[in-house]
Parts: structure tokens; sequence; C-alpha cells
């Protein structure tokens, strides 16, 4: 059976609605060898750049189309494809016009009319009967010879005379066999159950057979207008990126030079650069601005100075630098980076390479809560159609693919939960991989083979768009020329294609990025101003100050961006850092495949034998003796490239990028330059030959150095303002953690170490967030499990129009069962000690709370109180210390005043027992109580059980193993939520803690 291209076909990026993808549809071009094919989606174009990519690249010519449907009397269906450019511009304008306004079919086709031309040829397809009025009244100004007339198996025969013809079966997948997967998926995107839905005709490709006499005289027809199409979409479309506006409208290159030049001068007279290094600046700033202006970038540095200037002047937290843009001297001196590349050895080259033709790319990090409103800056300067987000497709994994396929079939929601579970997060695209792997994903898909084959269709599809978490594009001209858009977040356009193929089509994408840890940096130095009154510059502060690296050495590392987990913890209080390298390299090296050096390095670095000597060759000795002979950073690769071999730094990044890739055919090619440069250098052939192989083996471990030294800018702004903030640093924290017990109490262990009380829920504490004052964090009723938004804020209503209500229990009381409070309320406050401020015992209020209620609902509104009302407090039954404990618990998920592992060890002290924290970070061996979270067994390879298990504490949490001999002794008794006293030994693995247990010294009660 043969097949031929057909026009109208119907891609998965119509969502929900088509299981073919652009994979399949090429696929099964290559297969019946098309010379051509047919892409129009309804309404949208989201895949007809990834469309016209692929299918290029496999010489099968794309025609890309767009595809309308509306109504008069019967269902007509238009297919437009774009012939030239200008025809492609006509699609853009007219499928964005339908995904950014909400339009009647009645009003899209009347836009659409506008952009009739002879720049696209036409099929129209009608469902019952032609209607040669409203053909006429649609074509009147088009070249006939443009104008085609679709057939179906219902209308064929009204065509029989027609020789324009083509055939117009919508085709939605490639097989019958898959028809009622296509069915499935309509039943999905309905809401509805699988047997409530039929397709009204079969969408699968037809055969020549089945198309009878019509079938040359479509594939004709197809053939004309596939020849009419003459563009490439990626070819010549210039780079549009907006033209900066500068003052009296300089000539912006002469703008960027001037203000680069002044920025240059104030920096050497504040920061009083010695006279023998200001050259080097000057020769710095002019090189990289004559490769900035030759690549045509001048108008990018501009444009991202003028946002991120717009930031700060809006008070936005910037960060100090994100990649490689670091390395330029230029973005320093425009403020769009905060680190001086020639301080730390940056390399230009890393970041804008003219040996390497491609796109700037300066990331920005903005403070989490406010980068919204940079966009929005952009958005309102450049103009609706000038700005944009960029689109993302979620797809159909294996948990949703199976979930939705049991829904439709009618299943209960259980059945579907006991198969999804059994799915790890690692086979989301492969559930046949996931069945491979379990015993019991195999039973289940034994049993329900349908349910299975339906999903595998379904995995992968797109499901619907997303956007990109960072990158925006701003255009010289209208988007609507270049791509076509659709609305996104808060009214600002979006691309219809992903950011794959914008920039081939001239568009610079620029990343702006959110990061939490600005906002956290910006709320502590707002705290600081309101408490203490002092207005903390960054940029200003000093870089040296060792009491910082002290702290930091010292393991205190909570909170401290990049360094709070317990492996980095444990490699920074070994590197005992001293300056801002020392937590670059901490942080580079603390990655996979350079972990592996970890040991090898800190015994160089502490070894008493000279740098210098570990360096491969003496000529090397600048590059390499800084990190002890051991290259981690990717402008060391690029540094020796160009030492030894002689290579420019553009041609050096090349081979690293090369090297890095394992691209082993350019690396062939560029061994022999560099082994010529080698020898012309001085180099014998065989140091030459050893350094080639030695740069190669840690080329792929190599980290962007700009990149390491710009974010331990913001590791070390945090460690300096928990050195000298401590109060308003740790309630930035508790902030950020709301909601989040476990770092909750963690930081509460912490604080008593910086003389810091921390104080629970209190009733007359108003506020919605941790605030601090005094040496003291007081927590927000919202900690509490069932105190909503609603409560607090009528709460603070009632306190802020009189706060004499709060001086009294019983008439506050009395006052908040008409604001809100109900049973649940009531009790959840007093568990939590909200009222001990009256100096009541919770137990009490606890045990009369059904008496207090009555007398409350009684006195309702009452700002007085008549004492002889009052009921008198009766404790009914002894509430233990545990009992509070674990009612404190579960309203709060951590342990205030009541912590049982303190009272425990306690109990315990004549048996010297340690916190888990103490023993990771200091005794590595010693006794613990811990409480078991989850247990694992499994046999070794001697047939006998041993246990894995989740141990924790009220100062940390890790990960054990006991041995078969350990385990066995317990004789199954070990259970999760067991409290345990035990001997543990810690054991570091590539920079990770993990304990083995080595006994069980007794059960906790």
């Amino acid at each position: 059976m043969s097949y031929k291209p057909q026009a109208n076909l119907r891609s998965a990026y119509n969502f929900q609605e088509s299981l073919i993808t652009i994979d399949d549809y090429l696929d099964f071009a290559l297969k019946n060898s098309f010379p051509f094919s047919f892409y129009a989606d309804l309404n949208s174009m989201y895949g007809a750049a990834e469309f016209y990519d692929k299918f290029s690249k496999k010489n099968i010519k794309p025609v890309i189309g767009l595809t309308l449907e509306f109504h008069q009397n019967q269902k007509i269906t238009l297919n437009f494809y774009a012939k030239n450019r200008n025809g492609y511009k006509n699609l853009c304008y007219i499928s964005s016009e339908i995904q950014t306004k909400e339009l009647n079919e009645l009003e899209i086709l009347n836009f659409a009319r506008n952009y009739f031309t002879d720049d696209l040829a036409y099929v129209i397809s009608f469902e019952e009967n032609h209607d040669a009025n409203l053909v006429d009244a649609l074509f009147k100004d088009i070249n006939k010879e443009n104008l085609y007339y679709g057939i179906n198996f219902k209308t064929q025969e009204q065509y029989k005379n027609f020789s324009n013809v083509v055939y117009t079966n919508k085709i939605a997948y490639f097989d019958i066999v898959d028809k009622k997967a296509y069915n499935t998926l309509l039943a999905i995107k309905d809401n509805a159950y699988i047997n409530e839905v039929t397709t009204v005709v079969d969408a699968h490709y037809p055969s020549e057979e089945e198309l009878y006499q019509y079938a040359k005289i479509s594939n004709d027809n197809l053939n004309k207008i596939a020849n009419m199409v003459n563009f490439d979409l990626f070819e010549d479309t210039g780079m549009h990126l907006m033209e900066y506006k500068t003052p009296n409208n300089i000539p912006q290159r002469q703008f960027l030079r001037q203000l680069t030049d002044d920025s240059l001068n104030s920096y050497f007279n504040i920061y009083h650069i010695p006279n023998n290094k200001k050259d080097d600046y000057k020769k710095r700033l002019d090189y990289e601005l004559n490769i900035i202006e030759q690549m045509g970038f001048v108008n990018y540095f501009l444009i991202v100075r003028d946002y991120v200037r717009y930031a700060k002047d809006n008070d936005i937290m910037v960060g100090p630098g994100r990649g490689s843009a670091a390395g330029s001297l230029v973005s320093f001196l425009l403020r769009i980076t905060t680190v001086d590349p020639l301080k730390y050895n940056l390399l230009f080259e890393r970041f804008l390479n003219p040996e390497r033709k491609t796109m700037p790319d300066i990331d920005i990090d903005f403070q989490d809560n406010r980068r919204e409103e940079v966009i929005e800056y952009l958005f309102e300067k450049y103009g609706v159609y000038h700005v944009a987000t960029i689109v993302t497709y979620q797809s159909i994994g294996a948990k949703s693919a199976l979930r939705d396929v049991i829904r439709t079939y009618n299943l209960p929601v259980d059945f579907a939960n006991k198969i999804t579970k059994l799915i790890p997060m690692q086979y989301q695209d492969d559930l046949k991989g996931a069945i491979k792997n379990s015993r019991a994903l195999t039973s289940y898909y034994n049993d329900n083979k349908e349910i299975f084959e339906m999903a595998f269709k379904l995995i992968g599809l797109p499901r619907q768009t997303g956007t990109h978490a960072a990158g925006i594009v701003i255009s010289d001209v209208d988007l609507r020329d270049i791509v076509p858009i659709r609305v996104g977040y808060n009214g600002i356009m979006q691309t219809q294609f992903d950011m794959n193929y914008l920039e081939r089509l001239g568009l610079i994408k620029m990343d702006l990025l959110g990061l939490r840890n600005l906002t956290t940096l910006q709320e502590i130095r707002s705290n600081i101003f309101r408490t203490e009154k002092k207005d903390i510059n960054f940029d200003k502060l000093d870089l040296t100050d060792q009491n910082v690296y002290e702290q930091l050495s010292l393991g205190k590392t909570t909170g401290i961006f990049q360094l709070e987990s317990p492996g980095m913890t444990n490699l920074v209080m070994k590197m005992n850092p001293k300056n801002i390298e020392d937590i670059s390299t901490t942080s580079a090296i603390f990655r996979p495949g350079p972990k592996e050096m970890i040991p090898e390095y800190l015994k160089r670095r502490k070894s008493r034998t000279k740098p210098e000597r570990y360096v491969i060759d003496p000529s090397l000795i600048d590059i390499l003796a800084p990190t002890y002979g051991i290259i981690l950073y990717q402008e060391q690769v690029i540094q020796v490239l160009r030492k030894v071999g002689g290579f420019s730094l553009g041609r050096a990044d090349i081979v690293r990028r090369a090297m890095s890739k394992k691209n082993h055919e350019y690396m062939k090619s560029a061994k022999i330059d560099f082994m010529k440069g080698a020898i012309a250098n001085g180099y014998s052939e065989a140091k030459a030959n050893e350094i080639w192989h030695w740069i190669d083996n840690f080329a792929a471990y190599g980290f962007n150095k700009s990149h390491s030294i710009a974010y331990s800018y913001i590791s070390y702004w945090l460690a300096w303002l928990k050195t000298y903030y401590p109060e308003q640093f740790y309630t930035s924290l508790f902030n950020a953690s709301l909601g989040n017990a476990a770092k909750t109490s963690t930081y509460i262990k912490e604080i008593n170490a910086y003389g810091i009380d921390f104080k629970g829920p209190n009733i007359k504490n108003v506020n919605n967030k941790y605030v601090a004052y005094n040496k003291m964090i007081f927590a927000p009723l919202t900690i509490i499990s069932g105190i909503g938004p609603e409560f607090l804020k009528k709460l603070r209503n009632l306190w802020v129009n009189d706060k004499a209500v709060f001086d009294d229990f019983y008439v506050l009381i009395s006052n908040l069962v008409i604001n809100g409070m109900n049973r649940q309320i009531f009790e959840a406050l007093a568990w939590t000690g909200a009222f001990d401020t009256y100096q009541i015992d919770r137990r009490l209020i606890v045990q009369n709370i059904d008496s207090l209620l009555i007398f409350a609902d009684q006195n309702k509104g009452k700002r007085e109180i008549d004492p002889l009302t009052i009921p008198v407090l009766e404790s009914s039954k002894e509430i233990s210390d545990q009992e509070l404990y674990l009612k404190e618990y579960d309203y709060l998920g951590f342990y205030l005043l009541n912590n049982p592992f303190s009272i425990k060890r306690k109990e315990y002290s004549n048996k010297n027992v340690f916190s888990l924290n103490k023993i990771i970070t200091s005794s590595k061996r010693g006794l613990a109580i811990l409480l078991v979270d989850a247990i694992r067994t499994k046999k070794d390879k001697n047939g006998n059980l041993m246990a894995f298990l989740t141990l924790s504490d009220d100062t940390a949490t890790i990960k054990a193993t006991m041995f078969a001999d350990t385990y066995e002794k317990l004789n199954g008794s070990l259970n999760p939520g067991a409290m345990v006293l035990a001997r543990i030994r810690i054991q570091n693995y590539n920079g990770e803690d993990s304990a083995v247990v080595e006994e069980i010294v007794n059960y906790v009660k």
C-alpha cells in the first residue's frame, strides 16, 4: 500500500486531539518516501518551526500552514499554506490574533480575510455541500491558481468535474489500530469515559484505493502547492534586537564607550587601582568593546544595563553575576555584574568568542518575589508586540498517562494509585522500562494490557503550554513578523515557538531569573534597617573579613547559599576557607566528577609542600598553582591551551568545548595544531603530548569560574550577615521556611548559640510572619496547623480596633468567638501555648474547653465581664508532659517547649549521650537517642538480612546502615517510629555523610 502526502494532518500540538508528534510524522514521511509534507494545525503554529527544521534536514520539503474552522449551516475548514516569507508572516498574524484575543468564529474569519493575499495557497473544505457564493465572497481578490477545494468521503461526488481538488480528510493518527487510543485521548480531553466517545470518521491515513479516481488529481495538486513554496524559514532573518534609545541620540557605540570609560575612571579613583595595573584594565576594556562592536551586540549590553539599573533604582535586589557574563569587564563597568574579572583572572572569551559566532548570554538573577516587575518594565518600555516570554510544552508522563487512561475506563482511583506508586521518577518517560524493572508492575501489566497499551500511546504527547522559567525576547520589529505569539502570564505576549528555534530566527533570548536567596538578602537588609537603622551596601562589604570565614570553618553554614548541605558543610570545615576564591573552589569541586579529587585536593592543600611542586610543568605555575596542580575551572583549560599550544583564547575555548563533549574528530585536528604550537613554544614532543592528554582528562570536570566566583559573593554576603546580624538573618530564614517544620526546628536549635530566644505562638502577636526584637524571634500564629489567614485577618482587625480586648483572657475569648474562633481553633491555640501569656496552664484550658466556649458564647462581643460568670477551671485528669509535647508536635510539626530528645538525653546523661549533629560534625562516633524514620531490609551476599535506615533527632537526619550481625540480634523488633539509644559511627564517601549502626543499646520509652 502506497501513501502520499496529505493536506489536513493535525499534530499533537493540537493538544489532546491527535496522536501524531512531529517525530512520528517525520518517521512516517521517511518510510513512505514523501518528497514534501504539509503542516497546518488548528488556530496555532506551535509545531511549525520544529516541523520545518526536522523535515528540511531530511530533505523533505516542509510546507507550513494554518487551519481555521467556522460554521455557516455546516462546518467549513480553511487551510492556508505559506508560499513565501510574506505568506508566513500572514499566518503568524492570523494565529497570533486568535491566540491573543477572545474572538468568535466570525471575528476570526473577518480578521483573517485582511491577510488573504496571493502569498498564500488556500484549501477550502465543506463538510456537506459546496457553497459557491461563500467561495466568491472569501476569495474574490485571490488568483484562482492559489485556490483548491478539499474533498472527503462525503463530498467527493460533488467535485468530480473539478480539477483543483485535494483530499482533506482529517488525519490524527496513522494506523487504524490506534483508533481506540485516539478515542481514549478524546475522552481524557472531554473528561468522559471511553464508551462515551466515538470518532465521527476513521481519522487514519487513507490509501490510494480508498481515494478512488481522486487520488492522482489530489496528489498532483498537492505537488503544485508544494512547488509554489519558495522560502527558508531560518535563512536571512537578520538579528532582531531592539535598538536602545540613547540620550540626545548619541550613537550607541559611542554611548557604550562613554559609559564604560567613565565607570573605569571612577573605579580607579574609588578603589585606588595602582598605576601599573591601569593599563591592563584599559587594554582589556578596549579589546572587549571592539569584539562587542564587531559582533553587533552593543544594543544588547545597553538594554541589559538598562533593566538592571531599573531594578537597582527600584530597590530590587540583583545578583552579582551568573554564568560566563561575570568574565566581562564591560559587564562589570556597566554594573550588570559585581565581579571584577581581572581581579580573579576571568576570561572574556569564555563569555563572548569572536571565533565561535554565537549570541551573548547575560543571565541576570533578581530577587524572586519582584522579578515580574522587571519584565513588566520591559513590556511597558518597548511595547506589547516587541517583548515576549517564551513558551514551553508540558508532556504527558507515565503516571499521568496511566491515571488518565484508568479514569476513562471508569476504574477506581485506588487502582490507579496502586499502579502509579510503583513507577519511580526516573521512569516518567519510560513506562516500558519501569515495567521491566518491577515485578509488581509487570504483574499489573499482564493483567491489564489494554490500559497499559493505551498509556504507551499517550506518553510524551504535549499536554499543554507552560512558560520558560527565565527567558524573554525583545525585538526591534513586531514579533508577529518573525514568530506567531500568544498571551502569556500577566497579559504579556509569549512566543508560540520554544527556545530551540528563536535564536535562528534572529531573536536573542535574555534570561531574567528569580533567585530566592536574593529575596532573603533583601529581607535581612530591610530588617536590619528597621531595627538598627543601618543600610547595608553589599558591594562595599569587606570580602576579607576573617570572622566570617572562621564561622564557616566551624560549620555554621545553615542558610548559606551553596554551602548548607551536610556534605558541603563537611567540606567547608575541611577547607578552612580564607577568601572568596576558597568558597568558589569548594563549590566547584563539590560536583559529580570533581568530587573524586576532593581527598587529593585536601591532601595537597594541607601539605607543607609548595603548590608549585604539584604543577605538571613549571611554565604553568601561574595558572595551576592556585588549585594545587588540579584543573578545577574551564578557564584553566583555556589558559593552558593558549600557553602551551599558542592558541588564541577564542580557539582555546572551542577546543575546550570539544574536549568536554568528547568530539574526537575535531580533537584530532586540534591536537595536531597544539603539538605544532607547543614545539614552537619550546616544549618537547613528549611533554606536549603529556600535557595534551592530561588536559583532556580534566576538561570534562572543569567548572565555569566566572559563575563560581560570582555565586560565591552571595554565599559570602549571607555568611557576613549571619556573623554580624544573626537575629535578622534567622528571622528571614524562619519566614522562608513557613510550613517547613524540619527547617524551623533546626533554626530554633541553632539560634540558642547566638543568644537569641525563640518565642512560640502568642495570641497577642498578630503578625503573619516571624518578627525579631531585642534578641528574640517571635513566631506567628500561622505556624499552627489549622490557623488560617482568614482568622488571623480578623484577629489583626480586632487588635487594631481595640488592643484592650487582649488584656484579659476571658474578654478576649468572648470576642474571638465572633471573629472566627471555633472549637478546633481554640484547641490548637491552647495546645501550642498561644494563651500562656495569661498565666493559665494550657492543660486547664484544654480540659475546660466546653465550659469556656459556652461562657464565651454567652458573653460574645463584651468588653467587660462579670467576674461571677467566669467558670472555675478544674482538672479532670492528669495530662502528662509526654502528651503535651506530642500535641505540640502534632500542631507545629516540631518540638518547642517539650522536646523529647532533650528530655531523654537528660535521662541518659550518665551514658554520655550526644546529639546527632554533634556526632556528625565533631566526635564521628558515639551514643545518640534517635528516631527510626524508615527502615528497609535486604539480604547481603551471604543471604543474611541487613537494614538500611533513616535516623533522626532534633538536630539532624542521616542515612544509616545496619549490617546483618547487628540487625539479626534484634529479631525483627526494630520498626519505624521506634526511639532508640544507638551507638553509631559516621563515615564519609564522596563528601556525603552516612552512619553505621554499631549497636542498639536500648529502646527508649
